[in-house]
C-alpha cells in the first residue's frame, strides 16, 4: 500500500463519521480532548506570559522595537506547540473511548462484520487501555529521545523539522492503527509489523492527522476523525497482506 491509500483511508473515515450516526462515540472522545487542550493551552500561554515579560525586560533599549515582533511570536509558538503537543497527550488520556467508537464504526465498513461487544468490565477494559498505552509509550520514548537529540547535533538539525513531521506521523499511525487489534486483543507486535509491511500507507495517513492536530479548534474533533481513518486503515491493511 502507498501513501496514497493512507491518505485515502483517513479521507473514508472522516466520511464514515459524517454518516454514521454514533455521536455518542464520536463527541465523547472529542470534549475530552478539548478540555485536556484547553488546559494545556491556559498553562502554555501562563509560562508564554512570564517568558515574554523576561525577554522585554533583557532586551536592551536600542532593541526596544523588537519586543513588538518577538513576544507576539512566542505566543504563536505556544499555540502551535501548545495544542499540538497537548493534543497527543489529550489523544493518550482519552484512549478508553477510542476503542469502543473504532468497534461501533466496523459494522458500517464493507465487508466488516460486527466485532463482538467485549465481555470484560468497565474498569477491566480501562485497564487494558491503559496498559496497552504504556506499551506503545515505551515504543516511542526511545525513538521521541531520537529525534530530540538529532535536533540538537549539527548537520543532521538542518533535516530536523522533516524528522519531527515524519515521527509524529508515523506515531500517530501506529496510535491509531492500533484499536482494531486491541480490541481483539492481539499483541501490539502484530501493529507494528502490519504498519511496517505497510510504511508508506501509514506515513500517508499520519501526515493527514499531523499538522490538523496543530490547529486549534480543528484538532478537537481530528481524534474521532483519526480513530475512524485509522480503524479504515487496519482493515485495508490486513486485506492487503
Amino acid at each position: 500500500m502507498t501513501v496514497t491509500d493512507g491518505v485515502r483511508a483517513f479521507v473514508d473515515g472522516a466520511g464514515l463519521v459524517r454518516t454514521s450516526q454514533l455521536g455518542a462515540y464520536i463527541w465523547l472522545p472529542a470534549l475530552v480532548s478539548a478540555a485536556i487542550v484547553a488546559l494545556g493551552l491556559w498553562a502554555a500561554f501562563a509560562y508564554a506570559d512570564q517568558l515574554g515579560d523576561w525577554l522585554v525586560a533583557s532586551l536592551p533599549s536600542w532593541l526596544d522595537f523588537l519586543s513588538a515582533i518577538l513576544v507576539p511570536l512566542l505566543y504563536l509558538l505556544a499555540v502551535l506547540v501548545g495544542t499540538w503537543l497537548f493534543g497527543f497527550v489529550a489523544i493518550i488520556l482519552s484512549s478508553p473511548f477510542h476503542g469502543n467508537l473504532s468497534a461501533a464504526l466496523e459494522p458500517h465498513l464493507d465487508r466488516v462484520p460486527a466485532h463482538p461487544a467485549a465481555t470484560r468490565p468497565l474498569h477491566l477494559e480501562a485497564l487494558a487501555a491503559l496498559l496497552r498505552e504504556i506499551r506503545k509509550l515505551r515504543y516511542q520514548l526511545p525513538r521521541l529521545i531520537g529525534v530530540l537529540l538529532a535536533t540538537f547535533i549539527p548537520v543532521l538539525n538542518v533535516v530536523s523539522p522533516v524528522l519531527w513531521l515524519l515521527f509524529g506521523a508515523w506515531m500517530l499511525a501506529v496510535q491509531f492503527a492500533d484499536l482494531p487489534a486491541e480490541n481483539r486483543q492481539e499483541d501490539f507486535s502484530a501493529t507494528l509489523e502490519l504498519l511496517r509491511q505497510n510504511r508508506g500507507a501509514a506515513l500517508g495517513f499520519g501526515l493527514c492527522v499531523t499538522p490538523l492536530l496543530a490547529i486549534p479548534i480543528v484538532n478537537f474533533v481530528v481524534v474521532p476523525l483519526a480513530v475512524a481513518g485509522g480503524t479504515v486503515l487496519w482493515h485495508r491493511m490486513r486485506r492487503a497482506t
